[in-house]
């Protein structure tokens, strides 16, 4: 009843009435408030327009066609030609590059387990997670991933002790272990965009990107082998995720882990086998780019960098092939300053 009063009150005076009716508020001592002369304000209320114009789609009328080298690109994108929607996906062989289908030798451990993405997702997310100087913490943190992802809980089986053998197994020239590397020491999944032929007034194509590989220290023939890519021209920004860098003895290396099934014998895993591999599948550039982003990563962050004296070079680990006493599973390279430098220079678009 009483708002009904006070709305019919209100309804029934105009702005000067109502303000005459607050004044004896606004003076009173207690209030400290003050009235504001609003009448220099236009008295006129908003009101539609009769008709509004129809709404059609608008229509694309420039007569010069997009730039469309812009964009974000990546390893997985130079190889499949595309632009980039995940640096991490997985990079298929090429057609006509076929492994044996069987080499002799003794089984790996993890000749049943599957593979495919799903997999590869999995062992990388446990191997991100696990701090790999408690080794009682590895089957919990397994049996918790396979649940969460829906997998075989027997997996973990296999996996636990095949796991424990890829982190005792040496990795570095001074015979480091991953099992003994703290967790100050790494840098997981380290994203990177860096600009992509921002110097230079042309995109980065096929035809730049294999001539930079001809440079007298890059891997021989990994040239021709680019010939074949078929990306289109691109500039803007170069993305990636490096799945660990970690720093030993003054030095910074980079990790890529690799659960490729190569075969199901430790010989698939050899030092020639991973060769054919890192070729076939142009894993070598991948390194190469992934050791560019950690060059200039380092080159912002250390007083005095260099890359003869902090960079360590890169590791790629098949997970599958490792043991501790074998010499499988492991590639190493650690390309050039000379090398590295000039890279860095052709993806910049600016002269060495």
């Amino acid at each position: 009843e009483v708002a009904a009063k006070v709305r019919t009150r209100l309804q029934h005076k105009d702005d000067d009435a109502l303000i005459a009716d607050l004044q004896p508020v606004l003076d009173h001592e207690d209030v400290g408030l003050s009235s504001v002369d609003w009448a220099h304000l236009p008295r006129d209320r908003f009101a539609p327009t009769e008709s509004e114009p129809p709404l059609s789609v608008g229509v694309f009328t420039r007569r010069v066609a997009p730039d469309r080298s812009w964009r974000r690109s990546s390893f997985t994108a130079l190889l499949r030609g595309g632009d980039s929607a995940d640096p991490a996906a997985h990079v298929d062989h090429d057609p006509g590059d076929e492994h044996p289908a069987a080499v002799p030798g003794e089984r790996i451990p993890l000749a049943d387990v599957p593979g495919g993405a799903r997999m590869g997702t999995f062992l990388h997310r446990v191997l991100e997670l696990h701090d790999f100087t408690r080794p009682e913490g590895l089957r919990p943190l397994l049996d918790a991933e396979l649940s969460a992802r829906g997998l075989e809980s027997g997996l973990a089986e296999p996996l636990e002790p095949a796991l424990h053998d890829v982190l005792r197994t040496p990795i570095t020239d001074d015979g480091l272990r991953l099992e003994t590397l703290p967790t100050r020491d790494r840098l997981n999944e380290l994203d990177f965009a860096f600009p992509l032929r921002a110097g230079a007034e042309g995109p980065l194509t096929v035809a730049a990107l294999a001539d930079a590989f001809r440079h007298p220290d890059a891997p021989p023939g990994f040239a021709d082998r680019l010939e074949a890519l078929g990306f289109l021209p691109v500039r803007g920004f170069l993305v990636g995720s490096i799945d660990l860098v970690f720093r030993h003895a003054g030095r910074y290396w980079l990790v890529d882990w690799k659960s490729n099934h190569l075969g199901d014998t430790w010989a698939a895993y050899g030092p020639d086998a991973l060769r054919r591999e890192m070729a076939v599948a142009r894993y070598e550039l991948q390194a190469h780019l992934y050791a560019v982003a950690l060059h200039r990563f380092l080159r912002v962050r250390l007083r005095d960098y260099t890359w003869d004296r902090h960079g360590g070079g890169f590791r790629y680990l098949f997970l599958r092939g490792m043991h501790p006493n074998r010499t499988t599973g492991v590639y190493a390279g650690r390309p050039t300053a000379a090398f590295v430098e000039a890279l860095d220079a052709a993806l910049a678009g600016v002269a060495p």
